[in-house]
């Protein structure tokens, strides 16, 4: 007996079992916590209390203010994260949604963009001026003016501009004009720029300091007005003038306004004095020595 009794205890021995149930609790503990908190966060941040609802934009003149509640909208629609509404108060970034703006609007110049607890957003921007027209010329068919024998100007009608836009003070191109004939505002014509997009910076600040102040220079001096400025490949260390007096002006980039301008009214007020009217353009390139040329005449020097 004693011995079927211990070969019994050996062949059915028992099992220790272990047991689950503190890290089974621990484990659902866990996941409750994880599953509130993230239910918690999901019903804050969807609260209509702060969502950004009321918006108010001030300093718009010309671009349309419902176009830009419109965007604004369209930016504050969706969701990150998966679950907090971009209009959400609390993550909404005021400088992300002022960027975007001036980006979709590149006639903005400065924009603020400012919230208020718990709904309010505050839109104040102000936008450019314009100050010149810009126009590409996608051909340009011009004899070279950098030869040391003077010839004649390109003519104007010689370039298709194929792309004209809005510039403003700071040489940033920002809308497309509806029509550029009898424009109010100076033109500069160029070849020498391939690629440019609204919105961003294409005219240097060189190139507008000279414009502004060869136009002030011909009203000042002579009365007459400056049309247009010419850049291009042709002429890569000159400009070419278009006056409002019917005739062009060939001057060197890096010349000093004064010294041509004084020749130039000099020429005026003398051998050309009564001659103004049939003049074709006028080279003042080469200092003392002027070269200008009559409509239907030969170039001459002056």
């Amino acid at each position: 007996m004693k011995g079927i009794r211990f070969q019994s205890r050996m062949l059915y021995k028992r099992r220790r079992r272990f047991n689950f149930t503190p890290y089974l609790f621990i484990f659902l503990m866990v996941g409750i916590c994880i599953a509130a908190l993230l239910s918690g966060l999901w019903y804050f941040a969807n609260l209509r209390y702060w969502q950004v609802s009321r918006i108010s934009i001030m300093g718009n003149e010309t671009i349309d203010k419902d176009s830009l509640n419109r965007m604004i909208e369209e930016l504050l629609s969706g969701r990150f994260l998966f679950f907090v509404p971009r209009s959400q108060y609390f993550f909404l970034s005021e400088s992300s949604l002022g960027g975007a703006l001036k980006g979709r609007f590149p006639k903005i110049r400065n924009i603020s963009v400012t919230k208020t607890f718990p709904d309010s957003l505050d839109v104040r921007l102000q936008e450019r001026e314009i100050f010149i027209v810009y126009c590409f010329m996608a051909e340009h068919s011009s004899p070279v003016l950098s030869q040391p024998t003077p010839s004649a100007p390109p003519s104007l009608n010689g370039g298709q501009t194929s792309d004209c836009f809005y510039v403003d003070r700071d040489g940033v191109v920002f809308e497309t004009p509806v029509t550029i004939a009898g424009s109010a505002f100076p033109m500069i014509l160029d070849d020498e720029t391939k690629d440019f997009s609204p919105g961003a910076s294409i005219v240097s600040g060189e190139v507008l300091l000279f414009l502004e102040r060869a136009r002030v220079l011909l009203k000042d001096k002579l009365q007459v007005g400056l049309r247009s400025l010419t850049l291009s490949k042709d002429i890569p260390k000159d400009y070419l003038i278009e006056t409002g007096g019917g005739y062009y002006l060939i001057v060197s980039r890096d010349q000093d306004q004064s010294g041509w301008l004084s020749s130039l009214k000099t020429l005026l007020e003398t051998r050309l004095k009564d001659k103004v009217s049939e003049v074709d353009y006028i080279d003042l390139r080469f200092g003392s020595k002027i070269f200008y040329k009559l409509k239907g005449g030969a170039q001459k020097s002056g």
